[in-house]
């Protein structure tokens, strides 16, 4: 897979219009699920923004920032989040995003956070992937079971 960086705003707008995933909230850890997977299959970065680590879980900035600012009427988007550099994403990043949304597309937000966020006091955001959902050695397990 050689593929151009993406912007977080980028793949969370390609789960709006391909599946109509409204919650930004779950749209961010959507984000977070293939920036990790990729990273474990193709050993780089997916996006070129790094999640970050808060008191409230992992997110991507601008993702985010973008339409969210913690009240409640603005965590659901009714169009594609606007974002003047658009970025074709590639066929071979189109089905991982395809595989991301088989495997979790169908748990809500609290659900993704509680997931993602499980062992929260000692995540570190880059290398080191938490928990056996998202851990490399699940992922890459899970990878190979899809091919055959």
């Amino acid at each position: 897979m050689k593929n151009k960086k993406l912007c977080p705003i980028t793949v969370g707008n390609y789960f709006f219009k391909k599946f109509g995933e409204k919650d930004i909230l779950k749209l961010n850890k959507l984000v977070y699920y293939s920036y990790c997977w990729y990273r474990v299959l193709v050993k780089k970065s997916l996006t070129f923004e790094k999640p970050i680590k808060t008191k409230y879980g992992i997110f991507f900035n601008s993702l985010l920032n973008s339409v969210f600012n913690g009240d409640e009427k603005q965590r659901y988007i009714s169009e594609p989040i606007p974002y003047k550099n658009f970025t074709c994403i590639s066929n071979d990043i189109s089905k991982l995003l395809d595989k991301i949304w088989t495997m979790y597309g169908d748990k809500d937000s609290v659900y993704l956070s509680a997931l993602c966020n499980k062992d929260a006091k000692n995540l570190i955001v880059g290398d080191y992937i938490p928990n056996k959902v998202i851990h490399k050695n699940y992922i890459l397990k899970e990878n190979s079971a899809k091919r055959k």
